[in-house]
């Protein structure tokens, strides 16, 4: 039988090291670089340090940047501007209690707004420190500011806010550079400890008194100092490795590296740090970084100590420092690297699989543990990974003798403990030996494959699916006969292959088409399409798996696809963060129900539970030039990744990285496109009704992926909801007056929130809306309304004196012109109707002379009683109506008395009481009057009935006679009786109105409004 089986076991070797020139291990792994400072081409940098704000600043020979992992700011010195840096030589950065910033440089020190970025300079000239040049700045544990520099040791002073020397050495022993400060740290709690061209110097704090510390092979240049956890002293020098002192400072212990690591003897930095939470000691060392780890007891191994070789771009490395738990930032003379704190997150798997591989899968034999690694087009067959044992079965061909074997699609395990290949050569099945059972091609009759290329299995109880290539499935049991073919309908299926069959929990069996999704139907036998395409023209069917809530999560030719089979819906899951890498190649799920997945350039997590994605890439680890094909875990805990260089295990649930959430930090405010300008982050603003423009740029610190990370603003009360972007800045415009409260969030790479930025926006009125202003115009106007109604109802009042006044001289003068008219007029009218009767009785028997004087006499005493009339009219105490309607009554019984008409009144039992003017009485007395002379005169009607009602504020007189009456339309239209009792009543605001036929009597209606 030809086959070829290869065993490899792969063994771990430790190299030997000597205790204090160990031999280092060489590995670049954990380097990445930043694009964000690759871009800012940051070179010859010389320090770096990471302030409370988690924000780092590095200062370069060419000036001092700021970076969060996604931008940088710059500063540097300008010779006309105070508020810049003394230098652009930086040498130095500390952080005191505060949160302010102290800049070491070639020309001074500078104390720095981290905010605003405004500096305040200490330079010698000004008188406000001893020495410019070279200051090492440092910030004690008891908050004190120190600097170093060429001329000794300086302190600052609060109350005369200027440094003061404190100590200085020169030339000790003949040595000029022996109080040339080069570095400096605590030593305990009240002292000092200084580096310098040739030594050591431990400094009291207290009265400055010093002691010296020469080293071995004195003087020595002393490049760094760090304690590390466990009390002891380590020392940096140039060109003489490091040394280690005891807690007493004593006993200085030489730390050397091979002589054939370049740069060996320099060591410009060290520091404590933790990596993968276990204590280290971490050393600049050349072109690299060398990490030192400790025992139990604090003593450090030499001989495990591991060489990091840092990236060219570097070149040598002059500093570091921890930005977080997991990420370093690495400074060299040539540029900037990231620096993984983390265990290495994927481990290659010892086999050397490569090209396209298919999807994985595992069984287990003899209680091992294996993964299965089929490949395509490389012709290496079949990996079989024991994992326990760190070895590999490969079968290169399946089918032995077909070269077509070497394509292998799947191996599975059937429940009698054999083995199904599916191979482009054709189906076999395998015992637990690897030997051969089974070879399909061999089958004759109804049992042969429908097509002999295939290109997957899938095994349920007793039953084995096989995809033919372009030919539908063939179904067998496990005795190898033939128990149906399926024929996929539809031309997606007759034109493309089909790449995968899964079984569902609900035992539903679906297929990953080349266009499309395909769900098996028992009852009808065959497969039913489903388009997910969101054009409905068909996409690719990649992968699918099924979550925990029995939706299955489809990797397609446009994205992963969530679909529900019970109702057959389905989304697209989308990231911004992915951009356009639309097509998904597999997905798998984990234990915790999240989504693992991977596109062209990343894999990706998805968490249902918050909606949010995490991507990994070189960065992480993976190398992505290598083509990612399969993602797959089979027990939620446990992942593995087939690349196109080979395979890689993974375990996220072990992943520490960004366990931190990051900080937020505000980088730029602008008010009506105005720059704000703060020394701290303000938690209020209060701004006037113009400045109703708001711009905020900010940013979560994310040194690892900042690109991931994920922002969210609210601005309450307008906004109800968080709103979520990829853009780190918000805007608002036109906002009302009124009070605001903006929240800000950043979350990174791992969905972790940051803590909430709330800033409380007071927006002012205008003037003429403030409260006072409204207050005070409801003041002034109710004010101007209050005089003007008192000047109309003072002017009203005068007005109506006047009126009072006027009406009570016309009554006056009524009065006169009445009590004239009556003792005048009406005692010379009676005189003249006496004299007419005497003189007719002294002319007795002369006819032509009596009747002359009997219409004298008459006329006489009609004046008299007209004038009784006028008199009666011009009586103001005759205004009221009751005394109108009175006199109406007593002149109409003394005006038929003499008469045969019978005179009826209607009148109410009570008169309201009401002021008639002198018009309305004249004119009613005079249409009434007017109205019984008629009556009088051409009704010939032997009853009148008058009647008076008061209606709808209005006074009305009835008079109906049942005299011989007449025909109105007879009457002239110009009649000037009638006529002029409508004009009158007119002229008061009334009306008159008279109906009257032949034989019917005449009724006449008065009515004069009151």
């Amino acid at each position: 039988m030809n086959k070829l089986f290869c065993l490899l076991v792969l063994a771990c070797s430790s190299l030997q090291a000597q205790e204090i020139k160990p031999a280092v291990e060489k590995s670049s792994l954990r380097f990445t670089l930043p694009g964000v400072l690759k871009k800012a081409g940051i070179k010859k940098v010389k320090t770096l340090f990471t302030d409370s704000r988690s924000l780092t600043w590095i200062g370069t020979e060419n000036g001092l940047y700021r970076y969060d992992g996604t931008a940088t700011v710059y500063l540097r010195h300008y010779n006309n501007k105070a508020e810049t840096l003394p230098s652009n030589n930086i040498t130095g950065i500390a952080e005191d209690k505060e949160g302010r910033l102290w800049i070491g440089t070639l020309g001074g020190v500078a104390e720095l707004n981290a905010y605003s970025l405004q500096c305040k300079r200490y330079r010698q000239k000004d008188g406000l420190l001893k020495t410019d040049f070279d200051n090492k700045v440092f910030v004690d544990a008891g908050g004190k500011i120190w600097t170093g520099n060429a001329g000794g040791l300086e302190l600052y002073n609060a109350k005369e806010n200027r440094f003061t020397q404190v100590w200085i050495n020169e030339e000790w022993k003949g040595k000029k550079l022996s109080a040339y400060v080069t570095c400096l740290c605590d030593w305990k709690a009240d002292s000092l400890v200084l580096g310098t061209f040739v030594d050591l110097v431990v400094v009291s704090k207290k009265n400055f008194g010093f002691r010296r510390i020469a080293l071995p092979n004195a003087p020595i240049t002393v490049m760094s100092l760090a304690v590390d956890p466990f009390g002891k002293l380590w020392c940096g020098t140039w060109g003489y490795g490091g040394f280690v002192f005891d807690k007493e400072l004593q006993h200085p212990q030489n730390i050397h590296w091979n002589k054939s690591l370049e740069g060996s003897g320099i060591l410009r930095k060290l520091s404590p740090v933790k990596i993968s939470n276990e204590e280290n000691m971490l050393l600049a060392v050349g072109n690299g970084l060398v990490q030192l780890p400790f025992d139990k007891e604090g003593k450090p191994q030499f001989q495990k100590a591991v060489y990091f070789e840092a990236p060219q771009e570097t070149e040598s490395v002059f500093s570091f420092d921890a930005v977080n738990s997991s990420t370093m930032l690495v400074a060299g003379s040539g540029g900037m690297a990231n620096f993984s704190l983390l265990s290495d997150r994927f481990t290659k798997l010892p086999i050397p699989a490569k090209g396209s591989l298919q999807e994985p899968s595992e069984f287990t034999l003899n209680n091992n543990h294996y993964l299965v690694q089929p490949t395509w087009h490389s012709g290496q067959g079949v990996f079989l990974v024991n994992e326990e044992a760190g070895s590999y079965k490969q079968f290169t061909r399946l089918p032995f003798e077909s070269n077509e074997g070497t394509n292998v699609s799947s191996f599975l395990p059937d429940n009698r403990g054999r083995f199904w290949c599916a191979s482009f050569g054709g189906v076999t099945v395998l015992d637990t030996r690897g030997e051969l059972l089974y070879d399909f091609s061999k089958a004759k009759g109804a049992d042969t494959l429908t097509r002999r290329k295939t290109n997957g299995l899938f095994i349920r109880n007793d039953t084995v699916w096989v995809l033919c290539y372009k030919a539908g499935v063939d179904l067998y049991n496990l005795d190898f006969k033939k128990l149906g073919h399926l024929q996929v309908n539809g031309p997606p299926l007759a034109e493309g292959p089909v790449w995968k069959i899964f079984g569902d929990a609900k035992n539903r069996v679906w297929l990953c088409g080349n266009d499309a999704l395909w769900q098996y139907f028992p009852g009808q036998k065959q497969f039913q399409q489903i388009d997910l395409s969101e054009e409905k023209t068909g996409c690719m069917v990649n992968d699918i798996a099924e979550g925990k809530n029995g939706h299955l999560f489809v990797a397609t030719q446009q994205g992963l696809a969530d679909y529900n089979p019970e109702n057959g819906r389905h989304r697209f899951l989308r990231s911004p963060l992915l951009q356009k890498e639309d097509e998904v190649y597999s997905v798998t799920c984990d234990a915790a129900n999240r989504l693992w997945f991977i596109t062209a350039n990343h894999l990706v997590c998805y968490d249902p539970a918050t909606n949010h994605f995490t991507l990994y890439d070189d960065k992480d680890g993976i190398q992505t030039k290598s083509e990612l094909q399969w993602v797959k875990s089979f027990d939620g805990h446990c992942f593995y990744l087939s690349q196109s260089n080979g395979v890689y295990r993974f375990y996220p649930d072990q992943w520490t990285s960004s366990g931190e959430p990051p900080k937020l930090v505000l980088h730029q405010l602008q008010i009506a496109d105005s720059n704000w300008v703060y020394s701290q982050p303000p938690s209020t603003l209060s701004l006037d009704y113009n400045q109703n423009r708001i711009y905020v740029e900010y940013d979560g610190i994310n040194y690892e992926n900042p690109e991931q990370n994920t922002y969210a603003s609210r601005l309450q009360p307008l906004e109800k909801e968080w709103t979520f972007s990829n853009r780190n800045f918000v805007q608002y415009s036109n906002l009302s007056p009124g009070d605001y409260v903006l929240r800000l969030k950043v979350s990174n790479n791992a969905g972790r929130w940051s803590d909430d930025f709330v800033l409380n926006v007071r927006i002012a009125p205008p003037f003429w809306l403030t409260w006072w202003f409204l207050l005070g115009t409801a003041l002034i106007f109710v004010g101007l309304l209050i005089l003007m109604v008192r000047y109309i109802s003072q002017r009203n009042l005068r007005e109506k004196i006047l009126r009072l006044e006027k009406q009570t001289a016309i009554e006056k003068e009524r009065n006169r012109i009445a009590q004239d008219m009556h003792d005048d007029l009406g005692s010379g009218l009676t005189k003249i109707a006496i004299l007419s009767e005497v003189a007719k009785t002294q002319l007795t028997g002369n006819e032509a002379a009596v009747t002359p004087l009997e219409k004298i006499s008459t006329s006489s005493r009609e004046l008299v009683d007209n004038l009784q009339d006028i008199i009666w009219v011009l009586n103001p105490r005759n205004d009221s109506l009751e005394n109108t309607v009175a006199y109406l009554r007593e002149y109409a019984v003394k005006f038929f008395e003499s008469t045969q008409t019978d005179v009826r009144f209607h009148f109410p039992e009570t008169i309201p009481s009401h002021k008639l003017s002198e018009e309305q009485r004249r004119n009613l007395f005079l249409v009434m009057k007017e109205t019984l002379n008629n009556v009088a005169k051409h009704a010939a009607a032997t009853v009148v009935e008058i009647n008076m009602q008061l209606k709808n504020d209005s006074l009305q007189f009835v008079v109906c006679d049942n005299g011989k009456g007449f025909e109105t339309r007879n009457v002239r239209q110009w009649s000037n009786g009638l006529q002029n009792m409508r004009q009158r009543m007119e002229q008061i605001g009334g009306s008159y109105c008279i109906k009257s036929e032949e034989g019917g009597g005449t009724t006449t209606m008065i009515v004069l409004p009151l």
